[in-house]
């Protein structure tokens, strides 16, 4: 049951009978949850979508662990894992845990000391993509690729995400493949240009960004060049104005590899004929 006072959501409650409009004023105002104490709501506290960190963190420590990373409270966070053994670590609904917390809200002052105590930038949220689908792994530091937040990306590379880690379906450096500063932040911290997901190797991700190809083959890439070689040829016409010099590198490079693109000739040497427009 919901009761709302100015906008206000507090949740399940028990009515104790009022004798009198004071103390009915009082029972709307602060009324006894049936899992904690009472507690105002902050309209300004960080939300995951529509959920609030009580219903996602319960009460309790890991609840104030949450809410103190969220607003990089970073005193607060010292305190409760050194003092009052918070895990940052420790999971909430569907599997999240503060580290997350923190990087949904932003919060990179707190992300920073989570995983300086003892946070794990490598362990993976559980969620489904909704109802009766199966659940799926969420890695920290592919949620970041996804978001391009390079900033973020570097706070979890240096507290030692694996810059591979993903499945089949996904790897960060998929996600980030047409970004070149985040593809050379990657690749900084290990990630390796030959990955694969079900999707191909990541130079086939890259689509028109010719300079990121270039330096993934700069950097080793060896993954179906012959495909990729076709790909410039037949998807990066040297027409458009700055393409010309980059796909020329790029297919220079491929030939010194003696590698051979799936087209014919007449491609290659610009010399195919239109096909005749029957009558």
């Amino acid at each position: 049951m919901q009761h709302m006072n100015g906008g206000r959501n507090y949740g399940p409650v028990s009515f104790m009978r009022a004798k009198s409009a004071k103390s009915l004023l009082a029972a709307w105002i602060c009324l006894v949850p049936m899992i904690g104490g009472c507690e105002m709501a902050d309209p300004n506290e960080f939300r995951l979508n529509t959920s609030s960190v009580t219903e996602v963190f319960g009460t309790g420590v890991q609840r104030e662990l949450a809410r103190a990373a969220a607003k990089g409270d970073t005193a607060q966070i010292k305190r409760l894992i050194e003092e009052k053994k918070a895990d940052p670590n420790g999971e909430g609904n569907e599997t999240i845990t503060p580290v997350f917390w923190a990087m949904f809200a932003k919060n990179y002052a707190g992300l920073q000391t989570l995983l300086e105590l003892g946070g794990d930038p490598n362990k993976p949220m559980w969620l489904s993509a909704g109802k009766n689908l199966p659940k799926s792994e969420r890695w920290a530091l592919i949620q970041a690729a996804t978001w391009e937040d390079l900033q973020m990306m570097e706070i979890l590379l240096k507290a030692g995400a694996n810059p591979n880690i993903g499945n089949k379906r996904v790897s960060a450096l998929h996600r980030v493949a047409h970004n070149i500063e985040a593809v050379k932040l990657l690749v900084k911290y290990g990630a390796d240009v030959n990955q694969t997901t079900v999707t191909g190797g990541v130079a086939m991700a890259m689509f028109g960004n010719l300079d990121t190809i270039i330096f993934v083959l700069e950097k080793g890439y060896h993954h179906e060049l012959d495909g990729l070689m076709y790909q410039v040829l037949e998807h990066y016409p040297s027409t458009i104005p700055g393409r010309a010099e980059q796909q020329e590198k790029i297919l220079a490079m491929l030939r010194a590899k003696g590698i051979k693109p799936l087209v014919p000739p007449c491609v290659i040497e610009k010399t195919c004929k239109a096909p005749k427009v029957m009558e």
